[in-house]
């Protein structure tokens, strides 16, 4: 009975990834769990996520050491079970744990990586206005103005950076991507 609920989850899954046309990634992660929900026991479980996640990243092409390394923690866990080092309730909890574990970290690397890949881009805008002569320059009382028309825009992450022709040479402005670049725009030199 085991093994066909096995066979079943397994099948209904790579089943369901061929219905797309685009086939979204399943983390090691997305395995277990979708095998946590079809079993009670723990043991079959951990046997069911390993076997799913195995057969698939194995077809894909895909088997990372990082997800070798989970299945590896999930293997030692299944063990201390068998050995009765731990009950099912406390070997739950760990598995669970575990599972959270992973997605907070993996969450937080992604937050990191959007708040760094923000940073960069901002810099970008930055750097490219100074190029196009869109920053400032000279000390008090030293600027002038430039009248500039809008020739066109570039999306640069979550910002737009509007460029101008001002007295035959180019300017450029950074906005939020969301803002429309004004017609005209006066700049400082």
């Amino acid at each position: 009975m085991r093994y066909i609920l096995i066979l079943t989850t397994i099948l209904t899954s790579l089943l369901l990834s061929g219905c797309a046309t685009v086939t979204p990634h399943l983390s090691v992660l997305d395995h277990y769990k979708n095998c946590a929900a079809v079993f009670d026991d723990l043991l079959d479980t951990i046997s069911c996520g390993k076997e799913s996640r195995n057969n698939y990243c194995k077809s894909e092409g895909i088997c990372s050491s990082e997800g070798n390394s989970t299945v590896a923690w999930f293997d030692v866990l299944a063990e201390q079970l068998r050995m009765n080092v731990m009950t099912q309730a406390e070997a739950k909890l760990e598995f669970f744990n575990r599972i959270e574990d992973i997605e907070s970290a993996h969450a937080a690397a992604q937050r990191q990586a959007k708040s760094e890949f923000a940073r960069m881009m901002g810099e970008y805008g930055r750097q490219l206005q100074e190029q196009y002569g869109g920053g400032s320059s000279g000390g008090y009382g030293s600027s002038s103005q430039i009248e500039g028309n809008f020739t066109h825009y570039e999306a640069n992450g979550n910002n737009k950076i509007c460029f101008y022709s001002a007295q035959g040479s180019k300017r450029a402005m950074n906005l939020e991507g969301n803002q429309n670049c004004p017609n005209r725009w006066t700049f400082t030199n």
